[in-house]
């Protein structure tokens, strides 16, 4: 009996202790505190774990580059929210007696996310549950004093709820998506998403290629319904501030609004804007016409073939890490020589051009160079030679 006595004290014992030993009880922080550091084999995530601050690499760089990024634990991966401009970071650091938030590189650099001529410690930096990295000065009792930076005001390439496209008028501060520069490199590309007005317009350096249209009972007239009836759309305009934001009805699967390399704005999966079906003369879709070279004419459009080169290689390159593939097609577009391109570098940046295509043969092989052909009109080029079915992707 005394047997059966111990035994159960045992295994309530040992049941009592398991208890304690829960998610809960290993739970990774949500918060900074004055000293606290910040490094490659930690994180922070968000109090319901919903998104996570971590540094993560990037080998498609001449080096490995690593990035402090603001991703979805739920969302697709290489969705960042927000993404630091430091390339080479490894520590994101709250300063003890400067009240800093600062973010240190590899070779001693750094990058201060917010400094004040005025420092107190009476600062933390916490992941929120809605994505967004705050950093504040707090009361004794841990309530908000005042903001003093926030990751929502330096967004990506992602709109998520409760950030913001527009502008503050008080301070000057924009607030626009931007896109990577290849699908794969997570530096500001060419497009650029911004809210005017009473519209949204998607801009590729500063020339506009697309706008939602007016929007009139919470719809944009040139994006389907059927991607923004689970919405609901917030607009301010006052003498704060110009903005538009956006609330969702799913708050289980959080909703992302993504800015392509290519342009393409998508909701999931969907496509909300086709920027890559911009040519210049075309405005179906909510496209905008802009200044076409003398020999574009309307009509022309971008076809993807899968070739291999014969009789030599004539063409000439552009060798700048700075430009992707759209940049790569403008370029072919505004030059009356150009009648094919494609990339250079070995990560899909910088730019081939071809003035003849009389050197391709076409191939099925999945292994061939794939190059962009300018087409005359559709499925059509000025030899008749190429033809292919496949638009720019």
């Amino acid at each position: 009996m005394a047997t059966n006595v111990q035994l159960l004290k045992f295994l309530f014992l040992l049941l009592f202790f398991s208890s304690l030993w829960t998610p809960h009880a290993q739970q990774v922080p949500d918060t900074l505190k004055p000293g606290d550091m910040l490094t490659s084999s930690s994180r922070l995530v968000s109090s319901e774990g919903r998104f996570t601050l971590t540094f993560t690499s990037s080998s498609l760089f001449e080096s490995n580059c690593t990035f402090l990024v603001i991703s979805s634990t739920s969302g697709p991966s290489k969705t960042y929210l927000w993404i630091s401009g430091a390339n080479d970071s490894n520590v994101l650091g709250l300063e003890n007696k400067a009240g800093a938030l600062i973010i240190m590189g590899q070779a001693g650099n750094l990058m201060t996310l917010y400094s004040s001529t005025q420092p107190t410690n009476n600062t933390v930096a916490t992941l929120l549950d809605s994505g967004n990295f705050i950093f504040q000065e707090v009361y004794s009792n841990g309530s908000t004093k005042r903001v003093l930076w926030q990751s929502f005001d330096n967004p990506g390439n992602t709109l998520v709820p409760g950030m913001k496209l527009g502008i503050n008028h008080k301070t000057g501060q924009t607030w626009s998506l931007r896109s990577w520069l290849t699908r794969d490199l997570p530096i500001p590309g060419p497009f650029s998403l911004e809210w005017e007005g009473s519209q949204l317009v998607i801009r590729r350096r500063q020339v506009v290629y697309w706008k939602s249209g007016v929007l009139r009972e919470n719809q944009f007239e040139n994006i389907s319904p059927n991607l923004t009836s689970m919405y609901h759309f917030n607009i301010v305009s006052n003498d704060d501030e110009e903005s538009f934001s956006f609330d969702s009805e799913n708050q289980i699967q959080p909703s992302q609004w993504t800015l392509t390399d290519m342009g393409r704005l998508h909701e999931g999966q969907k496509s909300m804007a086709r920027t890559d079906e911009c040519y210049g003369y075309n405005i179906d879709g909510g496209c905008q016409k802009w200044n076409l070279s003398v020999c574009r004419q309307p009509g022309y459009t971008v076809e993807l073939n899968r070739s291999y080169l014969v009789n030599g290689d004539a063409s000439y390159t552009i060798p700048d890490p700075n430009l992707g593939m759209i940049d790569c097609k403008a370029n072919c577009s505004a030059s009356c020589s150009c009648v094919a391109y494609t990339t250079l570098l070995g990560n899909w940046t910088g730019c081939r051009f071809w003035t003849t295509i009389s050197n391709f043969t076409p191939t099925d092989m999945e292994n061939s160079d794939q190059v962009y052909i300018l087409s005359p009109k559709p499925s059509q080029t000025e030899t008749g030679k190429f033809t292919s079915s496949l638009r720019m992707l």
